[in-house]
């Protein structure tokens, strides 16, 4: 038995997909002490591979779900993940208090809510990517009118007259 398509479990796909498409990210952030904002495209791709994974319903919706799923992934990852990673890295412990002392500092403020926006950016190049092949599966078929069958019926009958029309003026 199959189990039914549901939004609550694709969402929780999508967060955790979304989560682990953002390693590369936060790695070269704390590890390479650069910002590869690049990277941050993966994340939409990361939470539309966990969502179908976890069989999460997939209709016109869905678009908007990968679309704000990405942008918590993000904002998450920049204000709690990669502060956690670098007070690790730096040898200090993960604490509210030291929290409160890296957010208190302008310096890392500004740094952080720059390579945030830049990030936001590069996600959502990443999400319209994958919201424009989205919308292409849920949009509705658009029948060309000039393949119709009445019309088709209409030029043959167009074409009748012409052909009888040339078969007189042969005869003739």
């Amino acid at each position: 038995m199959e189990k039914e398509k549901s939004y609550v479990s694709g969402i929780i796909g999508g967060i955790i997909g979304g989560f682990i498409a953002s390693i590369p990210w936060v790695v070269m952030y704390v590890y390479g002490n650069m910002i590869l904002s690049i990277l941050a495209t993966l994340v939409a791709f990361g939470v539309i591979k966990g969502y179908q994974i976890f069989k999460g319903k997939e209709d016109s919706k869905l678009p908007i779900i990968v679309a704000i799923i990405s942008v918590i992934v993000i904002t998450v990852a920049t204000f709690l993940i990669i502060p956690a990673c670098l007070l690790a890295n730096e040898g200090y412990a993960i604490s509210s208090y030291n929290f409160s002392l890296l957010f208190s500092s302008s310096e890392f403020m500004s740094a952080i809510v720059k390579d945030y926006v830049v990030s936001l950016i590069f996600t959502t190049l990443g999400i319209s990517g994958v919201i424009a092949n989205l919308k292409k599966k849920f949009q509705p078929q658009n029948i060309d009118q000039n393949s119709t069958k009445p019309q088709s019926n209409i030029q043959d009958a167009n074409n009748v007259p012409q052909q009888n029309q040339s078969e007189n003026s042969n005869q003739k």
